[in-house]
């Protein structure tokens, strides 16, 4: 799952992502509170959150595409340059989205 977030833009593959979510909900669901009615939203983002914040430690894949995406892109960025030998190709309008989404949530970043 993680490589597909790595390397897929998230608005390409929306509805895998959803469907992810839905089924990690499930799982959750029946693992914590066996199919009873006390899990809702709440309780989804408290078993989402990392181990050191009381959480599982179990990553929702509509909440880390984003950044899984625009980390993987810059990440590679200078490797893939390399080993193509051309100039690198602009960055795809998706990366942009991405990124976009991402710094509405963290605010700006440095110069990618």
């Amino acid at each position: 799952v993680v490589h597909l977030l790595r390397t897929s833009p998230p608005c390409l593959i929306s509805p895998a992502i959803k469907q992810m979510e839905s089924c990690l909900r499930d799982t959750l669901r029946s693992i914590i509170v066996g199919d009873g009615p006390w899990f809702d939203d709440f309780q989804f983002d408290l078993a989402t959150l990392p181990i050191d914040m009381s959480g599982l430690g179990v990553y929702n894949p509509a909440d880390i595409s984003n950044f899984a995406y625009v980390a993987s892109m810059v990440g590679t960025q200078g490797l893939q340059d390399r080993i193509m030998g051309v100039e690198p190709p602009p960055l795809p309008v998706e990366f942009h989205r991405s990124l976009e989404s991402l710094q509405s949530i963290i605010g700006p970043l440095s110069d990618i």
